[in-house]
């Protein structure tokens, strides 16, 4: 057979670097060893300590007794997700009428970005420790009106059409 020169050194470079992963393919073979060999494999646990499994536990004494019956008097504490969303409010019906006009007040804001998930309509933002989507407010007079996850920003409109951009964790870029 023909073969060139160029052709020859690829076969010998391409041989030279396969023959160690062949040798151990083959040494693993022949001995049995590797993956199949292993104890976790197998599903059977590994004993090195003949210890039983179970310990033994000591009689309860007077301290501790109250203190698990302390523990058992005390309310189940159930700790949620900051990620859940909570309930809706009722709505609150206003008067036809509203009282004397009052001058708006407009509020310094200085909400904190803790975290954005999700993207687009979906997108929700971790506002002062609150989760809240497109439209929630962020206090009084203050709205989510975008949320950006690509660029981790959170828009804001407030009273009179102020606009805010407040990024995670950096506040206003």
């Amino acid at each position: 057979m023909n073969i060139d020169r160029t052709t020859r050194r690829r076969l010998h470079a391409g041989a030279t670097a396969a023959a160690p992963v062949l040798a151990l393919g083959l040494l693993r073979l022949l001995t049995d060893a590797g993956p199949r060999a292993a104890p976790a494999a197998t599903g059977e646990p590994e004993q090195a300590d003949p210890t039983p499994a179970v310990a033994t536990t000591s009689p309860v004494n007077a301290a501790q007794r109250r203190a698990m019956e302390w523990l058992r008097s005390r309310p189940a504490v159930t700790v949620g997700s900051p990620m859940d969303h909570p309930p809706a409010a009722a709505p609150v019906e206003r008067d036809a009428a509203p009282a004397a006009a009052q001058p708006a007040v407009v509020e310094e804001v200085r909400p904190a970005v803790t975290a954005i998930v999700g993207r687009g309509a979906t997108a929700r933002a971790l506002v002062n420790g609150k989760v809240l989507g497109v439209g929630d407010e962020v206090s009084p007079g203050w709205r989510v009106t975008g949320i950006d996850a690509r660029e981790q920003v959170v828009e804001i409109t407030g009273p009179e059409g102020a606009v805010r951009r407040i990024g995670v964790g950096r506040g206003e870029p």
